[in-house]
């Protein structure tokens, strides 16, 4: 084997793994949001699909016969190391996932190779006939067989369940219909290989069929996956719409709550005052001191008195939160500073959902401590040259898990408070910050960093 028979045999598989990558990697974009639902842009796979098709029909011109070697054990070799090189380029993934899909696609690729060459040898065809034969069946099948393999079985886990129910007989079968070509025509060359069956007859017959339903079953496809990207994309955008409406009603619950204390407040100063005039216009000097005394005593027990950051949402929930630690007989440390609220790139309802759930989260924890332990709360809020840092830190349990606390947010949250922790993570994610939770001596901690804004 020479030199440029081992070039021609890399490159193919260059050609091969660069398909099968492209068509991997442009379905699941496509099914899992990750490009094309966020941007709003049609399915690009198609365009790549035909677009590489056509780039390996111009191709076969300029391989020469090299390639008809296919069964020789150097030909596997570098056929297997090449992928697997090529797979480790290309792929995202751990290097033993990255290995079993080369091996898988050579296996494949290789196995339909040695069917069809038994069945060209069988029919008694000449080198040179064999390879464009080969060839042209070996891409033909790597390019439209391979994709909708692909997007059929990431679509039946990542598209909704109430979509798929939607879906007649008749669209599933045409959505299958080239897995069924592919296999049918598997079958065909193995029919041949056994001389049950003529090679030439059977393949004149067929052609024109097979290509015009493996047009049609790709322009369904494009239809159908592209109905797939609008209405996904209209639910991404209904379920970002409905998670700002809960982040506004949280922010308005606890907004509603300190108006109410204030209110409240201001109820028991109206009618205290009623009732120092009274005793003033009676003459009662000593019931007078008694009762200012009462008063003043009864200010200092329920006094929340807490500083100020000058970012009026995080100080009414702050406000709020102490007042309910100290109703709970939680100890609370909290520490901040003044605030540049018009750096903050946050919204005030994603910023309380934030804060609250925090802190909620963290009452909830400390409640759950025997009788006895200390219960107090850590929190810290100050801002750095480029980003907003909250600190929330609790005694927790001994057998407290960051992943136990996860999912005690999460149940808590369908029925509680709002917004799990999982749920937390998110909202720092898509405002370019971190959220850090940890578990260290007997102590719960969440670390939020929120960069400022431009």
């Amino acid at each position: 084997m020479n030199l440029s028979t081992v070039l021609r045999i890399i490159v193919s598989c260059l050609l091969n793994a660069v398909v099968a990558w492209t068509v991997d990697y442009y379905a699941t974009s496509l099914l899992s949001r990750r490009d094309v639902f966020k941007t709003g842009r049609k399915p690009k796979i198609f365009t790549v699909q035909w677009l590489a098709f056509t780039l390996m029909l111009c191709g076969f011109a300029l391989l020469p016969s090299g390639l008809n070697e296919v069964g020789k054990f150097p030909v596997i070799c570098i056929k297997a190391v090449s992928c697997i090189v090529l797979f480790e380029l290309l792929y995202e993934g751990s290097f033993l996932k990255k290995l079993l899909m080369a091996v898988g696609h050579s296996v494949i690729m290789l196995g339909g190779a040695f069917i069809m060459s038994r069945a060209f040898i069988a029919a008694g065809l000449n080198p040179s006939e064999y390879l464009h034969a080969h060839g042209l069946v070996q891409h033909v099948v790597s390019v439209f067989v391979s994709m909708p393999v692909v997007a059929a079985g990431l679509a039946m886990r990542r598209v909704p369940n109430m979509w798929f129910g939607s879906i007649t007989g008749v669209q599933k079968l045409k959505l299958s219909l080239l897995p069924i070509l592919s296999a049918v025509l598997m079958i065909l060359f193995l029919l041949i290989a056994f001389k049950i069956v003529p090679l030439v007859s059977t393949v004149s017959a067929l052609l024109i069929p097979f290509a015009l339903l493996t047009i049609l079953s790709i322009g369904f496809q494009f239809r159908l996956l592209s109905n797939i990207s609008v209405a996904q994309k209209q639910m991404a955008d209904n379920e970002e719409e409905a998670r700002k409406a809960q982040f506004e009603l949280q922010l308005g619950v606890q907004q509603a709550g300190h108006a109410e204390d204030v209110h409240r407040i201001e109820q028991d100063m109206r009618a205290n005052i009623r009732r120092l005039r009274k005793l003033n216009a009676e003459g009662k000097r000593e019931e007078i001191k008694e009762f200012i005394e009462k008063i003043t005593h009864i200010m200092k027990q329920n006094r929340v008195e807490i500083p100020l950051s000058g970012v009026s949402v995080i100080d009414e929930i702050m406000w709020a939160k102490i007042d309910a630690m100290k109703k709970a007989g939680i100890e609370s440390d909290y520490e901040t500073e003044k605030l540049n609220a018009d750096s903050i790139a946050i919204s005030d309802a994603e910023l309380c959902a934030l804060l609250a759930n925090a802190l909620d989260n963290a009452i909830e924890g400390t409640q759950r401590l025997l009788d006895g332990e200390p219960k107090k709360i850590f929190v810290r809020i100050r801002q750095t040259e480029c980003a907003l840092e909250i600190t929330v830190r609790n005694r927790c349990e001994a057998k407290q898990t960051v992943e136990m606390a996860f999912i005690q947010s999460a149940r808590r949250a369908v029925g509680s408070h709002g917004y799990g922790m999982g749920n937390m993570k998110r909202i720092c994610r898509e405002n370019g910050g971190e959220f850090l939770p940890n578990v260290q001596n007997g102590e719960f901690e969440v670390f939020i960093s929120l960069p400022f804004g431009k």
